[in-house]
């Protein structure tokens, strides 16, 4: 008989258990170490808004079967799903709409979140237990809604099954063609946008900066320290440009973390102007992007910079992580939510899905309603950006 622990905190499970359930088709912001930095920084907390609602799935041996990352919400923020018009719309109808229960990745809108298990032939089966488990959660800590977030396909017809309604977003995704470099890359492009990306990389030249990507095996330990420490300086100023609609979710100590406990899969992406920033153990970057990768993926999450230039961006979260995925090998690259310059640069916009249900039946009749209008008008948007790709075709 399977046996069910709910968690308040990723530290209650050890790493090496937990990890043991990821395969290499998963997402390495499930790992342990990851939800750790974010849940032991207390930047993914209660006082954030979110309470750790995790749960693990054990044989009656005390095997663990599966996992589902959940957390208990008291807001919106760093869901990336906005939710917000919803809320108010709650509010209107005289209607409590938090607590809300999500089973997500926090401050990570990457469209891979998925159940964890033990032995993939038993899917389905456990998909379903842990459904059935989070329904009865929803209830058990006063929340009004489940809401599964940035789901990957394989997961969405066991959400439908539940009742769950499917909204539709958009990403945006560059996918490696097996290019044997950035120039031969650039061959995909019309000759305007080919000539414009040039310019742009040709600027940053001019201005006297470097730029290289490096591994944290690359990076002594003191370095990485550093590195870590004007990340965060460089996240917290880049935040501070945009008020109340600031994606600052993660503190100091986070980075601090993150670098020790998942060192095997960051990536940064660095600008200076000394081309031998490496060797200068004392020296950190003008400007940074934090990435990571892992199941195929580069992931690009979080940039700053101490000194502006006007291709500086493009340059540092674009062309450069794009170059090193073709001298890698990697398949795809997800830069980060939002920004439709992206298609000018290759990219491309994706569907995504989150799935909701409200368990008030006039909300969700209501939410069931205009959802498939919603959705119509978020493919079209997808149709309309990609309509816009340099990309020849």
């Amino acid at each position: 008989m399977l046996q069910f622990q709910w968690l308040d905190s990723i530290a209650q499970v050890a790493a090496s258990e937990w990890d043991s359930l990821l395969g290499k088709q998963t997402s390495p912001c499930h790992r342990h170490g990851w939800l750790a930095a974010m849940e032991l920084s207390g930047s993914i907390a209660p006082s954030t808004g979110w309470h750790a609602s995790h749960l693990l799935v054990r044989e009656g041996d005390g095997s663990l079967v599966a996992a589902a990352v959940a957390y208990g919400r008291s807001n919106s923020w760093g869901d990336y799903v906005y939710d917000f018009a919803w809320a108010d719309l709650a509010k209107q109808m005289g209607q409590t709409y938090y607590p809300k229960l999500v089973a997500t990745i926090p401050a990570t809108p990457s469209a891979d979140y998925r159940f964890l298990m033990a032995d993939e032939t038993r899917r389905e089966e456990l998909s379903l237990v842990i459904l059935t488990q989070l329904q009865q959660r929803v209830s058990q800590l006063g929340c009004h809604s489940l809401h599964a977030l940035f789901v990957e396909r394989t997961m969405e017809s066991a959400l439908e099954d539940q009742n769950m309604l499917a909204w539709t977003h958009h990403r945006y995704a560059w996918r490696n063609r097996q290019w044997s470099d950035f120039e031969d890359y650039l061959a995909v492009f019309g000759k305007n946008q080919r000539r414009n990306i040039k310019r742009e990389r040709q600027s940053v030249q001019d201005a006297g900066i470097f730029t290289g990507v490096v591994t944290m095996e690359q990076l002594s330990q003191p370095q990485r320290k550093a590195w870590a420490a004007h990340m965060a300086e460089l996240y917290y100023q880049t935040n501070q440009q945009f008020g109340p609609w600031a994606a600052r979710f993660l503190n100091h100590e986070f980075f601090a973390r993150a670098v020790v406990d998942c060192a095997d899969f960051i990536v940064f992406a660095w600008a200076s102007r000394n081309p031998n920033l490496l060797e200068s153990p004392d020296e950190v970057p003008m400007a940074m992007t934090f990435m990571f990768r892992g199941n195929g993926y580069l992931y690009g999450r979080f940039w700053g910079t101490q000194e502006f230039h006007p291709d500086l961006h493009f340059e540092l979260c674009y062309y450069r992580p794009i170059e090193w995925c073709i001298q890698e090998g990697i398949e795809i690259f997800d830069p980060g939510a939002g920004s439709p310059h992206k298609i000018r640069r290759g990219f491309v916009a994706e569907e995504t899905r989150s799935f909701h249900r409200y368990y008030n039946p006039d909300f969700h009749a209501l939410f069931s309603q205009y959802m498939p209008q919603i959705n119509e008008q978020e493919q079209e948007q997808i149709q309309a950006l990609n309509l816009d790709s340099p990309l020849r075709r």
